[in-house]
């Protein structure tokens, strides 16, 4: 997890806990009052709706994402 996240969630007034990827302590799941889920390619806009930025590019292939 980026440590910048840590710090958002610490200035909010949170505690970061930082989860593996198991389900050994799943239940610690129902004591959180919220989850970040990091990590992953971003979404592209075509799914919600909207045109990608012409500034946006794809991260393989350098031409605008689509």
């Amino acid at each position: 997890m980026p440590q910048a996240y840590v710090r958002a969630v610490a200035a909010s007034g949170g505690r970061a806990v930082v989860l593996p990827p198991d389900d050994v302590d799943a239940d610690v799941l129902r004591v959180l009052d919220g989850l970040i889920l990091a990590g992953g390619a971003d979404i592209g806009p075509e799914r919600y709706g909207q045109p990608p930025d012409p500034r946006t590019e794809a991260r393989r292939t350098g031409t605008p994402a689509s």
